[in-house]
């Protein structure tokens, strides 16, 4: 393979990968934010219990 279809094939490489980058990133970023979202919903009932969660409570009583 010549310098100049290296260079090219390289170039093709780097266009698709700002091409996947900027088309994916914002489903990416939408999907990580519901995910946190789900989690904080999830674990937001535990943040008034002691340390150790639930199961603490058993062992202290």
């Amino acid at each position: 393979m010549s310098k100049n279809n290296q260079q090219q094939k390289q170039m093709d490489t780097q266009l698709s990968v700002a091409t996947f980058t900027g088309t994916e990133l914002g489903q990416e970023l939408a999907n990580i934010h519901q995910e946190v979202s789900h989690l904080i919903k999830i674990v937001s009932p535990f943040q008034n219990f002691p340390q150790g969660g639930p199961a603490n409570l058993a062992s202290n009583s």
